[in-house]
């Protein structure tokens, strides 16, 4: 019995410390991966896109996407990320 409320208290804990806030909505979630882990994988993907999608060489249009992408990103739940 006292085994059990161990293993109980302990897993309790680990998902507890799991947990986050989300900032968009403010409610607490179970993260599985760090936000490092989270713009490894945005890279990694970026890469991958490229690769297999290339890239448009306007720009114009280059310029207006990324003004839109800035405008967006600035009032993000997460301003501060690349």
């Amino acid at each position: 019995m006292l085994y059990s409320r161990k293993i109980i208290t302990i897993g309790f804990f680990a998902f507890v410390c799991a947990c986050a806030t989300n900032p968009a909505t403010g409610g607490l979630e179970f993260v599985f991966i760090s936000e490092s882990q989270e713009i490894s994988i945005g890279r990694q993907s970026d890469t991958e896109i490229r690769q297999q999608m290339g890239v448009y060489k306007n720009i114009t249009i280059q310029s207006y996407v990324e003004e839109i992408g800035y405008s967006l990103a600035a009032v993000s739940h997460r301003p501060a990320l690349d």
